[in-house]
C-alpha cells in the first residue's frame, strides 16, 4: 500500500517509476549521492577509526559510485560502460 502511494506521488512518483522500470538515475541524484558519501567519509576520518576501516568504507563507496556512473541518466541513454568516451575512461582510471 505504501509502495503504491509513493509511485502515485506527484513529485517522487515519476522518478521512482523510471528507476523501477529502466534503472534510470538522474544526474542530480548521482551528484547528491556522491556528495553525501564524501561527507560521510570525511566524518568517518574525523572519528579516527582503526586504520583498516577507512579502506573498507572507501572500497564500498567506490563500488557504489561506479554502479551509479554506469546507470543511464535519461530515457533512451545507453546503460553500462558502453556509453563512456575515451576521455571519461581516462578520468575513471585516474579516480581509481
Amino acid at each position: 500500500r505504501l509502495e503504491q502511494r509513493l509511485l502515485e506521488h506527484p513529485r517522487y512518483g515519476p522518478g521512482l517509476r523510471r528507476w523501477r522500470e529502466q534503472r534510470i538515475v538522474p544526474r542530480k541524484a548521482k551528484c547528491f549521492a556522491a556528495l553525501g558519501m564524501g561527507g560521510g567519509f570525511v566524518a568517518l576520518l574525523l572519528a579516527r577509526p582503526p586504520h583498516w576501516v577507512p579502506w573498507l568504507v572507501a572500497a564500498i563507496e567506490l563500488s557504489v559510485l561506479l554502479y551509479l556512473v554506469s546507470r543511464p541518466s535519461r530515457p533512451g541513454e545507453l546503460a553500462g560502460w558502453r556509453r563512456l568516451s575515451a576521455g571519461q575512461w581516462k578520468g575513471l582510471a585516474l579516480l581509481l
